[in-house]
């Protein structure tokens, strides 16, 4: 039925008021979840940059819970063995008694480089982090302390004289590989000592 007149009016003025307001509302939303989706892309790109960025960050420095210094050790392989029995070869033979104490702490040293070394390569072979590592490397370290007289009898000084040994020259034989400790100077004069009571 079609209204005319008055009514008539009133019913299309109602009509347009009506779809006037039901645009205004599907604008106000549509505005709405436009400016959602823009703050979820906006977050997106924030969540997405801060990952990329962690992860190198992660990269560079190598984190506990993962293996590089383990796989890093065992990639070595015998080398640290082999460096650290070379002077056994070279030095401590040749002198025999008189280099008998520091050959005995090179083995001792030698043999806590190999526990170290087996424990790189049980965390890297079992998958394990190198949180095992450090503690390996702590229960060696702790050994090495308690037999500290052994593997490390060296003296930066001469125990007759007080002069001190210069490491930087042929001195530093008096400190890593001859007993005595002795400076050259005093280790001549105990010689030309004991020659001289041999000879009486």
């Amino acid at each position: 039925m079609i209204l005319g007149g008055r009514e008539g009016l009133v019913g299309s003025a109602g009509i347009g008021v009506a779809l006037w307001g039901m645009t205004v509302l599907i604008g106000g939303v549509g505005g709405s979840v436009g400016k959602i989706w823009e703050s979820d892309s906006v977050h997106e790109r924030d969540y997405q940059y801060y990952r990329r960025h962690t992860v190198q960050r992660s990269e560079r420095i190598p984190a506990m819970n993962g293996t590089a210094v383990s796989q890093w050790i065992t990639d070595l392989g015998i080398w640290p063995l082999i460096v650290m029995l070379l002077p056994n070869l070279m030095l401590f033979r040749k002198l025999g008694q008189a280099a008998t104490k520091k050959r005995t702490a090179s083995l001792y040293q030698a043999i806590a480089v190999f526990l170290v070394t087996i424990v790189a390569g049980t965390v890297t072979n079992f998958g394990l982090t190198d949180t095992y590592l450090v503690v390996g490397v702590a229960v060696v370290a702790v050994a090495a302390y308690l037999l500290r007289k052994r593997m490390f009898p060296y003296r930066s000084t001469c125990p007759e004289c007080g002069r001190k040994h210069n490491i930087f020259s042929a001195e530093f034989k008096n400190i890593y590989v001859m007993d005595d400790d002795l400076c050259d100077a005093c280790r001549t004069a105990s010689r030309a000592e004991e020659a001289d009571d041999d000879s009486e």
